[in-house]
């Protein structure tokens, strides 16, 4: 799984100045098995929590981080740092179908709603 999430990263994001060190330990306490995109979902969570970082740090909204640093359509096809090739995407495209179908710019309005409520309603975004 580690060598997958390390030759993943990454991911959709267009980041020229990144290195990656990978560092397996082998114990027999490890919660993961084996299952589809097996060490993607790491690589994607770890990406995110970048981004959401990059975000806080800026001051900029987590989607318009996304946007800036998402590879382009017509930049495919593009050489991850660990030698991966990225054969195809829109990424934008697909986080702008997805923010439409929630109502991002309506949602600090909702969550505001339910808080009068003593409701509490988060909103997170990654891709996988």
């Amino acid at each position: 799984m580690s060598f997958v999430t390390w030759y993943c990263l990454p991911c959709v994001y267009k980041i020229p100045n990144s290195e990656t060190h990978l560092r397996s330990v082998v114990t027999n306490k490890c919660p993961w098995n084996a299952y589809r995109g097996y060490g993607k979902d790491a690589a994607s969570f770890l990406m995110d929590r970048i981004m959401d970082h990059v975000a806080k740090v800026t001051g900029l909204d987590r989607t318009t981080v996304r946007f800036r640093n998402f590879i382009q359509p017509d930049e495919f096809p593009f050489p991850q740092v660990s030698g991966a090739m990225i054969d195809s995407g829109d990424y934008a495209a697909a986080l702008e179908q997805v923010l439409g179908m929630i109502d991002y710019e309506g949602f600090p309005q909702l969550q505001e709603e339910a808080r009068a409520e003593g409701r509490f309603l988060g909103l997170g975004s990654a891709r996988s």
